[in-house]
């Protein structure tokens, strides 16, 4: 199990995560405003935990973390229409992957990438709440799908958080 509160953050940072790690389809404004930190805090947090990393968000968090797997079988089901299988591959390889970067592996329009998630979706019979950040309604499919292992990360979040602060 990955260290998900490393002694190296501070108090703000730790709080921060864990209220992610507590409710990752929350959107960065509703975490500050539970936590009372600024904005930038969860930004900041996140780089903290991938300072190698070139894309620092949530979704790339719980992937490092190993909460996000998605089986690479999904990719060659038989009964998926041909044109959104690319997406799918791409997700399998790289799960963290937002709609402009999928748009540049596959060489298509970001608009593309968007309309054939959605039919991914819904193919799927996934049906995401309405004016989601895209980011969040992603995850809420891997959620949904069995792919993000959402129990888990809150229980080992609260286990290493009554952990980490033990100190107090």
């Amino acid at each position: 199990m990955r260290e998900l509160f490393p002694s190296h953050l501070t108090t703000g940072m730790r709080d921060t995560l864990y209220q992610l790690y507590k409710t990752p389809f929350a959107t960065n404004y509703e975490i500050a405003d539970a936590v009372y930190i600024s904005f930038d805090t969860i930004t900041k947090s996140i780089k903290r935990m991938l300072p190698d990393a070139p894309y620092r968000g949530r979704t790339m968090l719980f992937y490092h973390l190993g909460y996000i797997r998605i089986p690479a079988t999904v990719a060659h089901n038989p009964r998926t229409p041909a044109k959104l299988k690319p997406i799918i591959e791409t997700w399998c390889e790289r799960p963290y992957a937002n709609n402009r970067e999928v748009a540049d592996v596959l060489g298509l329009r970001v608009k593309t990438v968007a309309e054939y998630t959605g039919e991914i979706y819904r193919y799927n019979g996934f049906q995401s709440p309405p004016y989601p950040k895209a980011t969040i309604a992603r995850i809420q499919f891997y959620w949904y799908m069995n792919w993000f292992n959402v129990p888990k990360l809150a229980s080992d979040a609260d286990a290493q958080y009554k952990e980490a602060t033990s100190w107090r």
